[in-house]
Parts: C-alpha cells; structure tokens; sequence
C-alpha cells in the first residue's frame, strides 16, 4: 500500500513522531505496551491511513490487552506490592507484544520515515 504524502506540516509533525515512537520500541528503549497508546493515537493524525489498518491495529490490539496494566508513569501511583503481583503480567505482555510488534513497526518505519525525513529511494516493506 502506498500511503499519500503529508498534505501539511501538521501531518509531517505526526510522521516524524511516529517514526520516533516506532524506533524507539524496535531498539527497545520504550516497551511495546507503553509506546502503543501513542502509535494509536498518531493513526488519525499522520493523514492518509485507514480506520482498520494492519499495522495500526497491531498497537490497538496491544493497548486494549494491556490497558488494565500501569504504564510506567503511572507506577509510581501504585502500592509496591500492586507492582510486584503485577509484573509477572507486565512481563508476559512485553514477550507477548514482541510476537508481531516490531513487524508493524518495520511496516510503519518502511511506509513513513520515507514522507517524514524526506529521503529518496525505495523503502521495503518487512512483514
């Protein structure tokens, strides 16, 4: 699929952030569960993208399974005891995202970084 270019700089803004959040979670400085919110939430605002896209709807899966776990600014809100019963499924969400997650990010790197920084050549699309 090839998704239009940015029709302003507002969607631009969106892409460049996009593509930050994406590399972020393939070079796992940001777990896949705290960065899906945000990925969601740049769907609507990258422009071009439709309401049930596959790679898009990785990071909604994510969040909508793990929406009952804290997200780590929020932890520090939580009884340590919370925490500590809790991690075990913090844990099990991570190596679960980490099944199909950086695929999507691949997709979305391969489909953006192209319209967001600029760059010319043909980008793969990984699966």
């Amino acid at each position: 699929m090839a998704d239009r270019p940015a029709r302003n700089e507002f969607e631009s803004q969106a892409r460049r952030e996009l593509v930050a959040i994406v590399r972020r979670m393939l070079e796992g400085q940001l777990p896949f569960m705290e960065g899906a919110g945000t990925v969601r939430g740049l769907q609507y605002t990258v422009g071009g993208v439709d309401e049930s896209d596959d790679d898009f709807m990785a990071f909604n899966l994510i969040q909508s399974e793990t929406d009952a776990l804290p997200h780590q600014a929020q932890r520090h809100l939580w009884a340590q005891s919370a925490l500590m019963e809790l991690e075990p499924s913090i844990r099990h969400a991570q190596e679960w995202a980490s099944g199909f997650a950086p695929a999507a990010c691949r997709n979305l790197l391969a489909r953006f970084t192209e319209t967001s920084e600029g760059t010319d050549g043909d980008l793969d699309r990984a699966s």
